[in-house]
């Protein structure tokens, strides 16, 4: 296999991460890696030399994303899906999620809540926006933006040098706010990190317990707001969607020497939310820290 290097995708910015192991669920045929630097990038395992082009082929269209579950109006369901779910317009979804199987839903939203509830709970990796915006509203409209020159953009968030757009994107990059910290600075971010971003999430279904009353998405292991609630891997060697989906319920923080020579994993990279600067301030954004 041909490697292509990513240098512009580290590891230790979260969405990066994310949208490269999004590039695997796209191209079932290509696997990832993760160079041994002090600071990781992406290393893609392709069978084509021209793993841009084959990148471009690979991203859905518009009628594509039209048919995912959590569209907003979806041709096969009989409700809207809004940003505050019910239990009914979830009941809807849910029935269509089992014939798609296109794991939108598992990422966004569960139904695992106290039977109380009028809404249903989303995950850390779908936080609110303004107006009620959903995550596929946020998805169509990096869609729009990446397909206007689709293949420079590709090239230069590949290489570190992208085309950013003032826009927030799927709303957790803590890079998108030019200083880092101010709520009410322009935000722009990578319309390639963002839509590819979303298909990485499906590897990391949200479910709730109704015993203590809390909502969790996988690998998330305590509150958005406490250090290092998020962790993830870096690892050595290639791997497809489906190791990659393994390895991520076989290392932790915490795990011992022997296991990561095993795993050839070589690094754990852990959230660090950003803090609220006001009562108002609903942004969200998660910067993260080297764990190993």
């Amino acid at each position: 296999m041909n490697e292509h290097h990513a240098p512009g995708w580290q590891a230790d910015w979260l969405n990066a991460w994310l949208a490269a192991v999004g590039v695997t669920r796209l191209l079932s045929n290509a696997r990832l890696s993760w160079s041994d630097e002090a600071v990781p990038h992406a290393i893609f395992h392709f069978e084509h030399s021209d793993f841009e082009a084959a990148l471009l082929d690979a991203l859905p269209t518009l009628e594509q994303l039209e048919q995912l579950t959590i569209a907003r109006l979806h041709p096969l369901a009989e409700l809207e899906f809004p940003r505050k779910v019910t239990r009914l317009e979830f009941a809807d979804r849910a029935a269509l999620a089992r014939t798609q199987h296109d794991g939108s839903l598992d990422s966004s939203v569960t139904d695992l809540v106290e039977i109380t509830a009028t809404e249903y709970s989303h995950g850390p990796f779908d936080p609110p926006m303004q107006k009620g915006i959903t995550v596929y509203e946020r998805l169509l409209d990096m869609h729009r933006v990446l397909l206007t020159d689709p293949i420079q953009m590709i090239a230069g968030s590949l290489i570190g040098n992208p085309i950013r757009v003032q826009k927030n994107g799927l709303g957790f990059d803590f890079r998108r706010f030019a200083t880092g910290i101010q709520a009410k600075a322009d935000v722009w971010v990578d319309p390639v990190i963002e839509f590819l971003c979303f298909y990485g999430l499906q590897l990391f279904p949200v479910r709730g317990s109704l015993a203590n009353k809390t909502t969790r998405q996988r690998r998330w292991v305590s509150a958005p707001s406490h250090t290092n609630a998020f962790t993830w891997p870096v690892w050595k060697q290639p791997l497809d969607v489906w190791a990659i989906d393994a390895l991520l319920d076989q290392v932790w923080p915490d795990s011992n020497a022997d296991l990561r020579s095993i795993l050839r994993v070589h690094g754990m990279y852990g959230t660090l939310a950003r803090v609220p600067k006001s009562q108002s301030d609903a942004n969200r954004g998660y910067a993260s820290e080297r764990l190993w």
